[in-house]
């Protein structure tokens, strides 16, 4: 038991012995900040007999009228829910010939501590909830529910009545929209090894010699002269004069013969040996001491001189695992222990003989042993229950290990022993029932938090809740709970690992608090870590790249790694995510217009990575589309033959990491390619036959090319329509890269110019241009779109409308600044010029003028304007 409930124990004894007077009522209820206590009438200690099976305490009675006392007390009080969700009488039967009152607990973190009161006369019981494991019980169990009385069948005082199964709804997972399913983070899960059943080492060899077993006893030395020179041998034993003690005993070898008492005089040298050496501070047992140790088992008759010897030897092999020798000295130490009717040593011996077996993963053996008869008379039942849940689940029999711990699980008293909790759970868990793994991992930790074991609990917890797309912050603090609390290094690292994948990957938006967690991805201190692990941190390295759209650092990273040395199923998940960098890359080439980019990607990766994984339509469109731009017809042509023989593939639906603009199927794809084409060759007719033949995904993209065929056809004012049907219809943006979505924005601002609708085509084209100004740098013919909007704004303002001079003074500003070689740049100053005069500014509007005439690239017919307005100032101030 936990520190803190030996004090809270230590607290409630005091309590009970500090003089409370209780009420004289059969059964009373009293809440305290900490804990619960209920108290019992009962004249004495033995009236009630109190016990706890999982999360129902039963009590029990031969005093009828004293259980009917208890419970019409209980029904008049409420009883809190916090602690208790129900209580029921049985009746006596076959199996229970004792009346008795059952009272189920709200959850398995509720623990129980009873005493007697002597001079009250009552049996006191405490409740309270384990804080220890209530950080990952609550997560695990449900809110107490209301608490009800199961009454008994009328006609009879006392009955009992199978009480009715509650019929739990089945758990809906709620997906969460901000972060990515499981398989997006670290995917990787392996089995963790089944837990063998610990046994206690005999000795601590670093300390102790055979003498505690076997301590050398004095000898019958009035006996006879040789019995006295043994006794003296001993003598010096016992005062360390080692010494002394080997020339005494040399020459009781030469008076009496090498092979008298020779156990013994071996027994006191090893031992000497041991003695010595551990003065000097040496706690490695010295080679020749144990293989005297080892003559001394072999050939003496002396079954406590045996005894003493093989234990010590069981722990140095134990030590140094060498399991073999273990295995050897246990078989013999049982059958020299049932020989001597040493059943005491019968019992430890045989479990040792499981120990090691277990250890050698003899798993068929231990599975024959603990079905034997002596065996079952010599060990507990918890023990043997262990090691056979231990070799079904060492034999990967999952169902087998469910099946028999669900038909032992209600005669287990607590503790219930370690490896039968963990094996359990970790059968629940490999059967994907993460409900029940989480439950048993939560009683593993309840009643062996101290188990090195405890660590991949805590683990496998937070990975369920994971797995189970649990609320986002509880999944974390379980991660940092397995994280800060692990004994284990490597298991720390993997919840480490897991939890930088679930919030700084899985996450759809991050901040750079999200990305400083990474750091936990450093294991500079971790050496010869496993494979799994490495294989988890690899794919947690890689995502984090991808989830950057660092894309080229992703796949320089990828391609380091030994793919072709992985399992088919493990090597998958990295092509997959190869297919998605590649898609990336060739995405970014596209959107910047570097066509030949895109299909060179498509080249060197389509067999590697692409061709790996599902085929993915609307990467094919991305590469057959970039053809066509490179004006490659004939690749183009025998793409698109290819995508014909692909109509029954299978799409891709997993991994997407680069989003698509289009989910549309192949003979969408198709359809719209040749389309494409046909806007290539300017067969606006045969475009317009084509559109009214495809499936688009949606009327979107429908609206855009009807728009593109309008405007070339110079029926203006339905591009105009069709185009503002395209910008302001839900959907996906169809127009990926930035030279097309410069044609959308020239199409449709002419199609206005073109109507002179000038209020609309300034306020459209200041819109536009505000919202393509991060497009500005990426492409010429995008920049050559926006100086031409520009241009056309400036001329719409300039000569049609009544510009604010000020603004428009900005604007021209803004222009020259943008386009200092823009071929617009002469006739902008004489608009400029004109509205200066305009403002009564005619010196500066002069000045313009003049300057137009001095530039040498500017046209003679601007030149011939500028003069004309150069005359009519000059008229206007009367010089002519």
């Amino acid at each position: 038991m936990r520190k803190h409930a030996f004090k809270l124990l230590t607290f409630l004894c005091l309590l009970g012995a500090s003089g409370e007077i209780l009420s004289k009522g059969y059964f009373d209820q009293i809440q305290n900040d900490d804990f619960l206590r209920l108290s019992l009438h009962a004249q004495t200690s033995e009236q009630l007999i109190i016990s706890r099976k999982g999360s129902e305490i039963e009590i029990k009675t031969l005093d009828l009228e004293l259980l009917d006392n208890i419970v019409n007390d209980l029904k008049s009080e409420k009883l809190n829910a916090k602690y208790f969700s129900g209580y029921q009488l049985l009746e006596p039967n076959a199996k229970n010939n004792v009346p008795s009152l059952k009272i189920t607990l709200a959850s398995p973190s509720v623990e129980l501590f009873s005493f007697y009161k002597e001079r009250e006369k009552k049996k006191v019981l405490d409740f309270w909830i384990d804080s220890d494991s209530l950080g990952t019980k609550t997560a695990a169990t449900k809110p107490a529910a209301k608490v009800t009385f199961t009454k008994p069948i009328k006609g009879k005082k006392l009955t009992k009545k199978a009480a009715a199964k509650k019929i739990e709804k089945p758990i809906v997972v709620k997906k969460n929209k901000d972060y990515r399913d499981f398989r997006y983070g670290a995917s990787f899960i392996w089995d963790y090894e089944a837990l063998s059943p610990r046994v206690s080492k005999p000795l601590n060899i670093e300390r102790k010699t055979p003498e505690y077993f076997y301590p050398v006893a004095n000898r019958e030395f009035n006996k006879s002269e040789k019995e006295a020179h043994l006794q003296l041998a001993v003598n010096l034993f016992r005062k360390k004069k080692w010494g002394l003690m080997y020339k005494s005993l040399r020459l009781f070898v030469q008076k009496y013969g090498e092979d008298t008492e020779i156990d013994l005089i071996e027994y006191l040298k090893a031992n000497a040996i041991l003695r010595e050496n551990l003065e000097k501070g040496e706690t490695e047992p010295v080679k020749m001491a144990i293989s005297m140790f080892q003559n001394i088992f072999k050939r003496s008759e002396v079954y406590d001189m045996r005894k003493g010897v093989g234990k010590y030897l069981l722990t140095y092999y134990l030590n140094n695992n060498e399991t073999v020798q273990a295995l050897d000295l246990a078989k013999k130490m049982y059958v020299d222990s049932k020989e001597n009717f040493d059943y005491e040593e019968s019992d430890k011996a045989a479990e040792y003989i499981l120990y090691t077996l277990a250890k050698l993963n003899q798993v068929d053996k231990v599975r024959q042993l603990v079905k034997e008869k002596t065996i079952i008379k010599l060990l507990p039942k918890q023990v043997l229950i262990a090691y056979e849940m231990f070799s079904l689940l060492k034999l990967g029999k999952t169902e087998d290990v469910l099946s028999y711990y669900n038909e032992v699980k209600n005669s287990l008293t607590k503790p219930v022993h370690e490896a039968i909790l963990f094996n359990v759970a970790e059968a629940y868990f490999r059967e994907a029932n993460y409900e029940k793994a989480v439950a048993v991992y939560d009683s593993f930790l309840a009643q062996h938090s101290y188990h090195i074991k405890s660590s991949e609990a805590r683990l496998r917890i937070a990975l369920a809740y994971d797995l189970l797309d649990r609320e986002p912050k509880k999944v974390e603090e379980l991660y940092k709970n397995a994280i800060n609390r692990s004994q284990n290094p490597f298991v720390s690292y993997e919840a480490r690992i897991r939890y930088v994948a679930h919030r700084s990957i899985r996450k759809n938006a991050i901040n750079d608090a999200d990305r400083e967690v990474r750091v936990f991805l450093d294991n500079d201190n971790l050496k010869n870590i496993s494979y799994d692990l490495k294989k988890l941190l690899w794919l947690t390295r890689l995502r984090t790249f991808i989830k950057d759209a660092q894309y080229t650092e992703a796949l320089s990273f990828l391609t380091a790694l030994p793919l072709k040395t992985m399992k088919e199923e493990v090597r998958r998940v990295y092509e997959g995510d190869g297919a998605e960098i590649v898609y990336g890359i060739m995405m970014d080439n596209f959107e910047k217009t570097e066509y030949s980019k895109v299909y060179r990607a498509w080249e060197i990766y389509k067999d590697s990575y692409i061709s790996r994984v599902a085929t993915d339509p609307y990467l094919n469109y991305i590469v057959a589309k970039s053809l066509l731009k490179l004006n490659f017809n004939d690749l183009f042509e025998k793409f698109v033959s290819r995508l014909e023989g692909l109509k029954e593939n299978k799409f891709k639906s997993f991994p997407v990491w680069v989003s698509r603009a289009t989910d549309s199927d192949f003979d969408t794809v198709i359809s719209e390619l040749r389309l494409l084409k046909q806007f290539q060759m300017q067969d606006w007719d045969g475009a317009w036959r084509s559109i009214a033949s495809i499936k688009f995904s949606n009327t979107k993209k429908k609206h855009y090319y009807q728009a593109l065929i309008h405007y070339h056809r110079k029926n203006f004012d339905k591009a105009e329509e069709e185009f503002e049907k395209y910008l302001t219809e839900a959907g996906k943006m169809e127009t990926v890269d930035s030279v097309e979505v410069a044609k959308l924005l020239k199409a449709y601002t002419d199609s206005i110019y073109e109507q002179g609708k000038a209020d609309k085509f300034v306020k459209v084209t200041r819109a536009l241009l505000s919202d393509t100004e991060s497009l500005k740098e990426k492409n010429k013919y995008v920049q050559g779109v926006r100086e031409r909007m520009n241009y056309l704004l400036l001329e719409m303002v300039g000569v049609e409308m009544k510009p604010d001079f000020v603004t428009f003074s900005k604007d021209v500003t803004a222009f020259k600044k943008d386009y200092p070689q823009s071929q617009y740049l002469g006739r902008i100053n004489y608009l400029f010029g004109i509205n200066l005069v305009k403002a009564g500014n005619s010196k500066e509007g002069r000045e313009v003028f003049e300057g137009i005439l001095k530039d040498t690239k500017s046209s003679e017919y601007l030149k011939e304007m500028a003069r004309t307005e150069l005359s009519l100032l000059a008229i206007k101030d009367r010089k002519i």
